[in-house]
């Protein structure tokens, strides 16, 4: 019988969340990254199991309209969350939104695409719904796969589970054999 690997996504946005599932594509463990204690103990008992792990880790990327502050923000959250795994000694990749989406998600929500004559103020608002409707079918799709996750999902302040769930999902997908 061979060891089971485990794979942590780590969604490190604005309030950051974390998620560990196995080769069956249990749900190990999962929190939010402000909770560094639940996040370094669950590294540690990994640790402590000897088996192998993988992460992937969602790069920032900046939005049209987001704020310099924010962008930074974004980038100082992946550094971190890199220098926690690497220091863990845990191999990762970095992995855009739209490419865990694509792999993860069963079945992600179509786009509004832009008209010719849109106003700046018009792509905005386009470029806002589209994103919720993505993190709606995020969670919808998680709280679907996982149950035990609803409640958890259930606060908006909590969503980046979802993505941290799906960043995991697509590790799991791309490293398993």
């Amino acid at each position: 019988m061979t060891e089971s690997t485990y794979y942590i996504g780590i969604d490190p946005g604005k309030t950051g969340a974390w998620a560990v599932l196995d080769d069956a594509s249990e749900l190990c463990s999962w929190g939010m990254l402000v909770d560094k204690i639940k996040f370094f103990d669950a590294l540690r008992d990994l640790r402590h199991m000897s088996v192998p792990m993988l992460a992937c880790i969602e790069c920032s990327n900046a939005r049209p309209g987001q704020a310099t502050k924010a962008t930074k923000a974004q980038g100082f959250n992946e550094g971190r969350v890199q220098g926690w795994i690497e220091a863990a000694n845990i191999p990762f990749e970095s992995v855009s939104s739209n490419r865990w989406q694509k792999v993860a998600l069963d079945k992600a929500p179509p786009h509004k695409l832009k008209s010719a004559d849109e106003s700046p103020k018009e792509t905005s608002k386009r470029t806002a719904a589209n994103r919720a409707a993505l993190k709606l079918a995020t969670v919808e799709f998680v709280s679907r796969r996982w149950p035990v996750t609803a409640k958890d999902l259930a606060l908006v302040k909590n969503q980046g589970i979802a993505d941290a769930v799906c960043i995991a999902l697509y590790c799991l997908q791309r490293n398993k054999n």
